[in-house]
């Protein structure tokens, strides 16, 4: 008897990231990081344990927005046609919240899952090989049928600035403690697509 192979091997309700680097020009960037510190001045913005925090839906400032136009294009660009959405169907994906942190050192952001949300993303608007990563956790049945040195059930993506990355909304994601000397300020936005 011949054994050979003929197995087919893909992904079953994969759980897709996405990683990339905005090109921002540093002009735009130092006027996007003046608005966040603005915008700590307000009462949009919320002291935390570990750090700061701004109230989610509140208009920031113009380079935010347009910031935030840069992003949504880019993830409708990316992950339209990676999901097979129809370009006529693009409309149907928006950004419901959108929100920015800072993790002052020595500190972390807690473990959260964004409910009701399609995808959500995290783009690190100043950081430096010092701090905070972003984290996610597998919490699902796989993390009880399969051994770790097998597969594992966390993954870590190094920060830097003017790094995004896309993930769906449902994987429990955190930021690792900040080792550096400065706020790592991070812009948050969550996305929904319309039945």
């Amino acid at each position: 008897m011949k054994l050979t192979s003929t197995l087919l091997s893909y992904p079953l309700f994969p759980d897709w990231v996405f990683e990339a680097e905005l090109q921002i020009d540093e002009t735009v960037a130092n006027a996007i990081l003046s608005e966040v510190q603005v915008s700590k001045n307000t009462q949009h913005f919320y002291n935390t344990n570990f750090g700061w925090i701004t109230n989610k839906n509140v208009t920031l400032g113009k380079n935010i927005a347009k910031l935030n136009s840069l992003i949504g294009n880019m993830f409708v660009e990316n992950v339209g046609p990676h999901f097979r959405i129809k370009k006529q169907n693009w409309t149907d994906i928006e950004i419901c919240e959108t929100w920015t942190m800072g993790i002052k050192p020595g500190h972390n952001y807690p473990q959260s899952i964004h409910r009701h949300r399609w995808y959500h993303s995290v783009l690190f608007l100043k950081s430096d090989e010092k701090s905070s990563n972003l984290y996610f956790d597998q919490y699902g049945p796989k993390l009880y049928s399969c051994p770790p040195r097998v597969q594992s059930h966390e993954h870590i993506i190094n920060a830097k600035t003017n790094k995004i990355v896309f993930f769906p909304a449902h994987i429990p994601w955190g930021v690792t403690p900040n080792n550096s000397d400065q706020d790592c300020v991070i812009c948050c936005n969550s996305f929904i697509i319309k039945p």
